[in-house]
């Protein structure tokens, strides 16, 4: 009796416009005896509340489950669609029925990316810089379906002349591939390109003597990528890419100038990973990882290779965010993946910065982080990195990073 009371009384608040977050509920009455009878959406006014009810993987007829609707809060964020995302009950058909509400606060679809880098490296050549520039657009939610297209330009070793390179993404992501829940699509082509080519191929020759030397000029990569989710975070995917690159090259010893030549090169992976991050540019919880596979038919077996990379993140007020990896690939699995794992590793802290009510940054992290590596040939070596990312309301996300890389 005093279980049913408890219920007419919380419903009735939510019918008089009181909005219980879901929690609340669940910790109060027995999950078991709420049935779903439907999942509906509210704020969304471009977004199709198809995309929002596919994001959730409970159904109509299924009993209330408190994690996967915590889950389901974590993946709507992440999609950077909603600037707040909230669940919570309302009175359904019958006794011991609710419908789950999900209402959201939109943003703007179209995004900026902006990220300046400079790489300082030291190793037995000596000390040398190079800096990169990349700025990006996007849509995350055509046709309010949370389909998204983006492009990407980037400028390399831009204090290096004869080094320098220039590239171009454009990429689309099908989230829900034909209306299904758990199925994605993926297509990317990126172009890159070496102006400098011949001079970087002529100062090889120089300084090395005689050969024959190569230098890639054009590059131009497609990869398309068929995926399906599984539990609450994971995926499996299979990739399919094929490169075609044009190269200069010379023979110095026969002394017949420079030639060029074509080539392509295909190629397969296998990933099995997860993502429970619960922010795409400023984590403070979650995970992710990956496990993939290459394969080279082009070239045959020696070049397949394996990768395993593995980041954690945890975070004190969700102020300070301190983040740990290890990253690993090599062509044999079980010793230079397995028997290496922590050869690799990041260690990275970030501070989370406050922001005004009157300020044009949303939000804001810098961070610094350390990135040993350890092989028996050349010991210890390792990068420190330290930077910021900052989303202005009107710049968009602005990446500004320094590495500094000691190798021997």
């Amino acid at each position: 009796m005093k279980i049913f009371v408890l219920i007419i009384l919380t419903l009735s608040l939510v019918v008089q416009g009181q909005e219980t977050t879901l929690p609340s509920v669940i910790q109060e009455i027995n999950p078991n005896e709420l049935i779903i009878d439907q999942i509906e959406c509210a704020g969304n006014e471009t977004t199709s509340c198809e995309l929002i009810q596919k994001e959730i993987y409970l159904n109509p007829g299924d009993r209330i489950n408190e994690e996967e609707l915590s889950n389901s809060k974590i993946r709507l964020k992440v999609k950077n669609l909603f600037s707040s995302v909230n669940i919570f009950l309302k009175k359904g058909t019958q006794r011991g029925h609710v419908n789950i509400v999900v209402e959201v606060q939109e943003v703007n679809p179209f995004y900026t990316e902006t990220e300046f880098g400079i790489h300082q490296i030291k190793d037995n050549y000596g000390p040398r810089t190079s800096s990169g520039l990349a700025t990006g657009f996007g849509h995350r939610n055509l046709w309010g379906r949370g389909k998204i297209f983006q492009a990407k330009i980037s400028a390399n070793e831009l204090n290096v002349d004869v080094d320098r390179f220039y590239g171009i993404d454009l990429n689309y992501f099908d989230p829900h591939l034909f209306g299904s829940k758990k199925a994605y699509f993926n297509f990317g082509i990126n172009h890159t390109h070496w102006p400098r080519s011949i001079e970087r191929l002529s100062q090889d020759a120089r300084k090395y003597g005689y050969g024959e030397y190569s230098s890639i000029k054009d590059q131009t990569k497609l990869r398309s990528t068929l995926g399906y989710r599984i539990f609450d975070f994971s995926y499996l995917s299979l990739s399919a890419s094929k490169i075609f690159s044009t190269h200069a090259g010379f023979d110095y010893a026969t002394v017949n100038g420079t030639q060029f030549n074509s080539s392509e090169q295909e190629y397969h992976s296998f990933d099995y990973g997860w993502n429970s991050e619960d922010d795409s540019y400023f984590p403070t919880e979650g995970s992710k990882f990956n496990f993939g596979f290459t394969k080279y038919p082009t070239y045959g077996s020696d070049y397949d290779y394996f990768a395993l990379n593995f980041q954690k993140n945890w975070n004190w007020n969700r102020k300070h965010i301190f983040t740990v990896g290890t990253f690993q690939s090599d062509s044999d699995f079980t010793e230079g993946v397995l028997g290496k794992i922590g050869h690799n590793s990041s260690f990275k802290y970030g501070y989370q910065l406050s922001s005004k009510e009157d300020s044009d940054i949303s939000r804001g992290r810098w961070y610094v982080g350390v990135s040993p590596s350890y092989s028996s040939w050349v010991g210890v070596d390792a990068s420190l990195e330290t930077g910021i990312i900052l989303e202005h309301k009107k710049m968009g996300i602005l990446k500004f990073s320094f590495t500094n890389w000691s190798m021997r």
